[in-house]
């Protein structure tokens, strides 16, 4: 598990349990078994929050219940479309799109949680201003979702995507908890308990929210391009653990 810290160096890459078996090489692709919506969502943007750089202080981060270090594929679906495709080269995962105002996604094989603490290592290899980055949480059957990105500017956001509507929950905001620029990595994590949701970069909290549309699914992790040809990015360490619920306090007689 990757230790949160007030060191913004970025964090050691996460290890798999001990006991844990290694999957064996997958030599062949899957089917594609779904696709996203070709509706690139319009977004819809609401008031800016401030965002708060603050410590992690989470409390009651539990058992390891998914990690993948691409080793192998590891039941993820790799595929490939015409406007993007994923593959595992090097460790690590690699998503990208081949053509602007494109979106590609990958689902991650990871148990459905309502309460959870995801992370993520990070890296843009080809990126464009504009183009955008990141994981998909409490992802449904008809792609309802949240998402939490970087662009390749070094600005992070998330927005919540309901019935192929995007809304933006928090604009593109300027944290200095973001390691910019190409071939850098960035750890992104995300804790949820019921309608709360807090928003880690390299262990700094930049953001907190409350919502209350959507809330179960599972992960994935995107790429978009705006106006660019190419992104490609690369993930690695996918991690998702579970939570204890927060202590509640009492009132003494």
């Amino acid at each position: 598990m990757c230790l949160l810290s007030l060191i913004l160096w970025g964090c050691t890459s996460l290890q798999p349990p001990a006991a844990s078996n290694p999957t064996p090489t997958q030599q062949t692709t899957p089917s594609p078994t779904f696709d996203f919506p070709t509706l690139i969502p319009t977004a819809t943007s609401t008031s800016a929050p401030t965002s708060s750089p603050t410590p992690p202080t989470l409390l009651g981060i539990g058992d390891l219940l998914f990690f993948a270090n691409f080793e192998s594929s590891q039941s993820w679906d790799l595929r490939e479309t015409d406007r993007g495709g994923s593959s595992i080269y090097n460790g690590q995962l690699n998503l990208a799109v081949r053509q602007p105002n494109s979106f590609f996604f990958i689902r991650a094989p990871a148990p459905e949680q309502d309460d959870f603490y995801f992370e993520v290592n990070i890296r843009s290899d080809v990126c464009e201003d504009g183009d955008e980055y990141g994981i998909m949480f409490r992802l449904g059957p008809l792609y309802n979702h949240y998402r939490f990105s970087l662009t390749c500017e070094g600005l992070a956001r998330v927005s919540r995507v309901l019935d192929d509507q995007e809304v933006v929950l928090i604009p593109p905001t300027e944290t200095y908890a973001v390691f910019p620029g190409l071939r850098i990595e960035n750890h992104l994590a995300v804790w949820a308990s019921g309608t709360q949701f807090r928003f880690f970069i390299n262990d700094l909290e930049v953001f907190s929210i409350q919502d209350r549309e959507i809330d179960s699914g599972g992960f994935g992790l995107f790429v978009r391009s705006r106006r660019s040809q190419q992104i490609t990015i690369s993930f690695d360490d996918v991690a998702l653990h579970a939570i204890q619920p927060l202590p509640t306090a009492t009132v003494n007689p």
